[in-house]
């Protein structure tokens, strides 16, 4: 088995051409392509925003006192 790894541009068409070294035999193989994206669209939430919110109840008349009651008296008023 070998492992290749090139970095190429996806062109508009999406069709690439991949020439193999000398060192792979020919005849019958499987091939398994990986795509990585270099640019992911999908991006993490900043660590600056997060750190915003830390402590952000900290005084809140809503959140202060025993965490178990806080969390009873909010059960009870979603039940109704």
């Amino acid at each position: 088995m070998e492992i290749l790894c090139q970095n190429l541009l996806i062109p508009e068409n999406r069709q690439i051409t991949l020439t193999l070294p000398d060192a792979i035999p020919t005849g019958e193989a499987e091939i398994v392509l990986v795509i990585n994206p270099k640019h992911s669209t999908m991006t993490a939430p900043k660590e600056d925003n997060l750190l915003e919110l830390v402590g952000i109840l900290k005084n809140s008349p809503n959140f202060s006192g025993d965490p178990v009651q806080i969390q009873r008296k909010i059960r009870q008023e979603w039940d109704g």
